[in-house]
């Protein structure tokens, strides 16, 4: 997931330096020691749309791989972090407050509470690295510039608006709020195995 962050927040800089990177091969090019971003012909500007676009699909295809991989994997690891925080609280229940071994399983409840968090933190960090590099398209100065351009950057606007999806075994995807469903979901479990056990 850092990977991929790091690939949005880089593509994201591609798009801000996109005239200046024409600009310069532009420049070199013709032997000028500097030109206005108006003059700049559209195959300048084709070639570094041509490397973020190419880019892009490249981070999407990842994107799509991982999750069609590891969705299943979250769906399981979810699963069973919702059981094992119900274990753990039923052994709480049979535990002294405060004692050595009470600490110990409120301590494991934490970690797991940690994976949970950190999972949709680091999905968290892509989707909005991704939503800042759509953005980043509308802060680009095209006015003055050649329609080919112009019409170019409406299209990459429209292919960057569609985020990245990731999901808990294509059933929700991973939020705070998918958070509190399983650990609503454990405490459930727990309250149906402590009544179970009192009859």
């Amino acid at each position: 997931m850092i990977q991929l962050k790091t690939h949005f927040k880089y593509l994201k800089l591609g798009v801000q330096e996109l005239i200046l990177n024409a600009k310069e091969d532009f420049c070199a090019d013709n032997a000028l020691e500097s030109c206005s971003a108006y003059d700049i012909q559209w195959p300048y500007h084709q070639k570094q749309f041509k490397k973020i676009v190419l880019h892009y699909n490249y981070v999407i295809q990842v994107a799509k791989v991982t999750e069609s991989v590891f969705n299943k994997c979250v769906l399981v690891s979810f699963i069973n972090l919702s059981i094992l925080i119900c274990l753990i609280l039923l052994n709480l229940s049979n535990v002294p407050a405060f004692s050595i071994q009470w600490l110990k399983l409120w301590s494991y409840i934490a970690a797991v509470c940690v994976l949970f968090f950190a999972d949709c933190y680091f999905t968290q960090m892509v989707i909005t690295e991704n939503e800042t590099f759509a953005y980043s398209f509308y802060e680009i100065d095209f006015v003055g510039i050649c329609l080919t351009f112009q019409k170019s950057l409406i299209l990459c606007m429209a292919r960057a608006q569609k985020p990245v999806k990731f999901t808990i075994g294509k059933f929700a995807p991973p939020t705070v709020v998918a958070i509190v469903t399983v650990l609503k979901a454990s405490y459930s479990y727990y309250t149906l195995l402590q009544s179970r056990r009192k009859h």
